[in-house]
């Protein structure tokens, strides 16, 4: 299976030991995508301090991004609970990271990632194992396709 992965992508997943194809193209809009699907159907890799600075500062080229693909899938390369506040002596205490935003603003902008836009999002325990969440993504779009 052939997937195209997007020239500015510096760390690509290269889904070595799943018999990819890899072919390095000036995507308009994400990440990785299947050829013929730049506008269609995209995948966004995310770490987690990008994802938390495209939150923040990148919002308006995010939203800009997410606007260009009919379908869009976030992974991010970090688990969903580095993202959530706790409690701590009876205090509410953000994680490691989050320490500039609150809890409602982050909340906010992951609604409207989903609600407003219909963005997928997926959080992952790493980077292999997002890596392996893409991929399965992918070929199933490859199977519908075909």
């Amino acid at each position: 299976m052939r997937v195209l992965v997007d020239t500015r992508e510096q760390t690509p997943w290269t889904f070595a030991e799943l018999g990819a194809e890899i072919e390095r193209a000036g995507l308009p809009t994400g990440d990785y995508c299947l050829p013929g699907d730049e506008y269609a159907f995209v995948i966004e890799r995310k770490s987690g301090p990008d994802w938390l600075g495209t939150l923040g500062k990148g919002w308006e080229r995010f939203s800009r991004e997410m606007n260009r693909a009919r379908s869009m899938v976030v992974i991010v390369e970090a688990p969903l609970d580095a993202f959530v506040w706790g409690m701590e002596s009876g205090q509410i205490v953000p994680p490691a990271g989050c320490t500039q935003m609150q809890p409602q603003f982050l909340y906010r902008r992951w609604a409207e990632v989903v609600g407003r836009h219909g963005v997928s999002l997926f959080f992952c325990s790493d980077r292999e194992q997002a890596e392996r969440m893409a991929w399965a993504i992918l070929r199933g779009r490859h199977e519908r396709r075909s």
